[in-house]
């Protein structure tokens, strides 16, 4: 439900659906609440959650996608490609949602992200 709220830039009902900030273990609430702060403009609150991401992601095999996604919600795809990279070399199921997922709105310009699209062949 955040998701479609952000869509929607219903940003407060989107934060709100999420309840009080999640846990650092709780990397999908991150994640979405992530994705909230970014959309909003809330920079300095979406990296804050970007820089626990990036050391999960560190200890914990898996979140690279998302890592990735989170740097591409930011409108940072210097630091979106070398995660997307590593994604790709481990061969990461989502690597299918790069047409279609929102947060790479912001990028989908850059040309290392099309390259990206089209090694994986979608």
């Amino acid at each position: 439900m955040s998701w479609a709220y952000t869509g929607q830039r219903r940003f407060a009902e989107a934060k709100a659906v999420l309840g009080p900030d999640p846990a650092e273990s709780d990397t999908f609430r991150l994640d979405a609440l992530e994705y909230v702060y970014a959309s909003a403009g809330r920079t300095a609150d979406a990296r804050a959650l970007l820089a626990k991401l990036v050391q999960k992601a560190r200890m914990e095999y898996g979140l690279d996608f998302m890592v990735a996604s989170t740097y591409a919600a930011l409108g940072d795809a210097d630091g979106m490609v070398p995660w997307l990279e590593k994604a790709f070399s481990e061969r990461s199921g989502a690597m299918l949602l790069l047409r279609v997922h929102p947060k790479f709105d912001r990028v989908r310009e850059d040309a290392r992200f099309k390259e990206i699209v089209a090694r994986v062949g979608i």
